[in-house]
């Protein structure tokens, strides 16, 4: 018995695997299993968002630094990230600074660890180093080496 819709699912699961188009005198004539394709662009994808980190990191080196103060924390999963099975989560701290009587504000993100660690140490209301952008201060960054020892946990920069 079938049922409406189901076609096109008993279609795909019956038909061969994905095979790239080559040249017909091509000696790379292998199939490509489809979920190749997902993890390769997933790959490209990581690489990409990690370099537009480290480039915003460079930028921020030279703007100039204020103090923010903590006003809530978030405990957010680390996904695929952390490349661990014991660090499954991150601290996510939202923070606020005022400049010349304007609240600005953003996030800072700590390294993976443990649920446990991430929830003792998410707590209170400490102050952070945080730089700005000087044309655009909703521009933010806070660095790791701004920061050393001021918080619980290490964070990422970014």
């Amino acid at each position: 018995m079938t049922y409406p819709g189901t076609h096109f699912l008993q279609f795909a699961l019956r038909s061969a695997p994905f095979q790239a188009p080559q040249a017909a005198n091509s000696p790379l004539r292998a199939k490509i299993p489809p979920m190749a394709g997902v993890f390769f662009l997933d790959t490209i994808r990581r690489a990409l968002r990690e370099r537009a980190r480290q480039k915003r990191v460079r930028a921020a080196a030279s703007w100039p630094q204020i103090t923010a103060h903590i006003n809530s924390w978030k405990l957010l999963p680390a996904a695929d990230e952390s490349g661990s099975f014991t660090h499954t989560h991150f601290i996510e701290a939202a923070f606020h600074f005022t400049l010349d009587g304007n609240y600005y504000g953003g996030y800072a993100n700590s390294v993976p660890m443990p649920h446990r660690e991430a929830e003792q140490l998410a707590t209170g209301s400490p102050s952070l180093t945080v730089r700005y952008n000087p044309s655009n201060p909703d521009q933010t960054a806070v660095l790791a080496d701004d920061n050393r020892g001021q918080l619980p946990f290490d964070i990422i920069s970014g």
